[in-house]
């Protein structure tokens, strides 16, 4: 049976909800919810009830967005100039430079979102 001091401590957050943080995470708009979950977790301050579902929807969704933003940059800074010439050579150079960092960066955010809600996830209330 359980206590009504653990009984507070179990918390559900809705698929949604990390989805939502996720993606705020990947494009930088991060308030911070998933840190402040993870910190509050690691000293005890709750314990998270977790289906399976949310899990692995949560990083499927993770992935989609991450392609989606990729897809976007790349269609963004992609110089397709007719001209011939060193401007336009510069300009694709310029455009291919700040892709790369950008997608490099984008890639970084994925991967340090990805980290937080697989901790996050091992700190999953046992049953």
């Amino acid at each position: 049976m359980i206590s009504k001091e653990e009984e507070k401590r179990l918390v559900f957050v809705d698929t949604s909800i990390f989805i939502s943080c996720a993606m705020e995470q990947l494009e930088e708009l991060d308030l911070g919810v998933l840190t402040k979950i993870l910190s509050k977790m690691k000293v005890g301050g709750m314990d998270l009830v977790l289906p399976e579902n949310t899990k692995a929807e949560t990083l499927h969704q993770l992935e989609v967005g991450f392609d989606r933003v990729k897809n976007f940059v790349v269609k963004q800074l992609t110089a397709k100039s007719e001209e011939k010439g060193s401007v336009s050579k510069i300009l694709e150079r310029a455009l291919a430079n700040v892709r790369s960092n950008l997608l490099k960066e984008i890639e970084r955010n994925k991967d340090n979102t990805k980290n937080v809600l697989n901790e996050i996830f091992s700190h999953k209330a046992r049953s």
